[in-house]
């Protein structure tokens, strides 16, 4: 049962995470509903091989982000650097509502610092479907206020066509960098040193301004 629950929470927790990058840039979700699906599914049995199969859950969020640059590559047909931006956005996005769920959880007495670390139970699971329900809210807020960025063309994108890394296409291209890995290094910090949470938030959110801004420059065609 705990695995049922375990793949369940995963689905939505993905459903959540391409919601956020979907409507953050504007691409027609409820079009591509049954591809979300499948990614999300996908996602989740990759998940659950790599925190509980291999026992290595500190590698979750750097495989996961790779797993969704590649789905939307391939799945949703996004070419590979609109696919790394989008991505790492939609990523943070979520570990940064997750952030700020969690320690509100926490000083309300609703969970402990231990259910942020662990895989299953409870509290895990209040945390995971809190943050699900935050990041929904938060897209339907920017779609009822026709909020987001179409600096990428909606998908299926053509891929005989080249990104030029110039001008803002560079600026984006240098700021992936660190983004990437703040997403491939947040979840270690996280599962061995919880207490570095209010280091980690910061370096979570400065890089996910860094690439709004960015995107909302490329949107104006700066």
């Amino acid at each position: 049962m705990e695995t049922v629950i375990y793949f369940l929470l995963s689905v939505l927790d993905s459903i959540a995470i391409i919601s956020l990058m979907f409507r953050v840039y504007r691409f027609p979700f409820w079009e591509y509903f049954k591809e979300i699906l499948l990614m999300a599914v996908i996602a989740s049995v990759v998940s659950y091989v790599v925190r509980v199969v291999l026992g290595v859950p500190a590698l979750d969020m750097a495989v996961q982000y790779t797993l969704y640059v590649l789905l939307l590559r391939f799945i949703i047909k996004v070419r590979f650097f609109p696919a790394l931006l989008v991505g790492a956005v939609g990523y943070l996005s979520y570990t940064a509502i997750q952030f700020i769920v969690y320690p509100l959880l926490i000083v309300t007495g609703v969970v402990t610092l231990d259910d942020g670390q662990a895989i299953q139970g409870a509290g895990t699971y209040i945390i995971q479907i809190t943050s699900d329900m935050v990041s929904f809210i938060v897209c339907w807020f920017m779609y009822h206020f026709n909020l987001g960025y179409a600096c990428f063309v909606r998908p299926p994108h053509d891929f005989d066509l080249k990104d030029k890394m110039t001008g803002t296409n560079l600026y984006m291209a240098w700021a992936v960098v660190p983004a990437v890995i703040v997403i491939f290094s947040t979840l270690y910090w996280i599962l061995n040193h919880n207490a570095h949470i209010l280091i980690v938030l910061p370096t979570v959110a400065a890089s996910l301004y860094i690439l709004i801004y960015l995107s909302r420059r490329k949107d104006f065609g700066l």
